[in-house]
């Protein structure tokens, strides 16, 4: 993960004049927002770092960096980056990634051994990774939910709703999807989470 980093650092500073700097700077200033406001002891400033290449299609965190796909991000408006960047946040506080990958190891130990079970390794291994993705997502939504509201009760320009007017920018009819046909869909799970409000105390990842 870290060479994978240091190539992303690398490919941004290699095509930093192409860059959009306003748009940069608009989102930072939202970063800057969360943590400046919210009563919450962070473990550090999170660094920005704008890319605009496809190995971060959307945004991603990895720490201490949120890493942000220009392309993907531009024209959203200042709440929903600010939903964008405290999902990320939340995911770099809980130190999701780090546990992802002691997790999905354990997983795959599991997987092979698991010889009683007539589903092949793939797909044992794939229902893991599906299953501890969406609980990992899921509390990160349910965090930065809660975040955006304490900010929106401070007078903070935020909205935990925004969180699903990200979603709706790339499936702009998921409010008229049908419930039963979408049943465990991931980002129809995350959706209707949302809409229908996440609890004041998350649930535990796994």
């Amino acid at each position: 993960m870290k060479l994978v980093l240091l190539t992303l650092l690398f490919l941004n500073a290699s095509f930093s004049s192409v860059l959009n700097h306003d748009l940069k700077t608009r989102v930072d200033r939202q970063l800057k927002l969360l943590q400046q406001n919210l009563n919450y002891d962070f473990k550090m400033n999170y660094k920005l770092v704008m890319v605009k290449n496809d190995i971060v299609s959307n945004a991603a965190a990895s720490f201490p960096f949120i890493l942000v796909n220009e392309n993907w991000i531009e024209g959203f408006s200042d709440k929903e980056v600010l939903a964008v960047i405290t999902h990320e946040v939340a995911h770099l506080e809980h130190a999701h990634l780090s546990k992802g990958l002691a997790l999905l190891t354990g997983g795959f130990v599991n997987a092979v051994f698991d010889i009683n079970n007539p589903e092949s390794l793939r797909e044992r291994y794939s229902g893991f990774v599906r299953y501890y993705k969406l609980k990992q997502e899921l509390y990160a939504d349910c965090v930065a939910y809660n975040w955006l509201r304490e900010l929106k009760d401070l007078g903070v320009d935020a909205d935990p709703k925004s969180l699903n007017d990200v979603v709706r920018r790339e499936l702009p009819g998921i409010d008229n999807f049908d419930e039963d046909y979408m049943g465990d869909d991931f980002v129809y799970t995350r959706f209707r989470a949302v809409r229908d409000g996440h609890p004041s105390v998350c649930r535990p990842e796994l």
